[in-house]
């Protein structure tokens, strides 16, 4: 089986988890629990890319310290300013408002 992004996301076993409202789907309330879905699995994907980028500043301070890092940058202090900065901070913000 070749690799979709359905499959990646396993979309056919969220959507079993979710229970529908109406006695028959309609295309609205599918759309409706297939972007939910999605959205789910990226802020999944935003809190694993902030935990990543924790780890990786605890790795560069062990490393290096407080020096420069490659090629010149100020290394884990650089780093540090990055670990609240989500991909997706709509997402967040909109979690914030309902």
């Amino acid at each position: 089986m070749s690799l979709t992004f359905s499959s990646y996301l396993k979309l056919d076993q969220l959507l079993d988890l979710q229970v529908p409202e109406t006695d028959e789907l309609d295309h609205d309330e599918m759309l409706f629990m297939v972007i939910h879905q999605v959205c789910e699995r990226m802020m999944d994907l935003d809190e694993g890319q902030q935990e990543w980028r924790y780890r990786h500043v605890k790795m560069v301070e062990r490393t290096i310290g407080s020096k420069p890092g490659t090629g010149g940058s100020p290394g884990a202090a650089d780093l540090k300013t990055t670990l609240f900065k989500p991909i997706f901070p709509d997402l967040w913000a909109i979690r914030a408002s309902l």
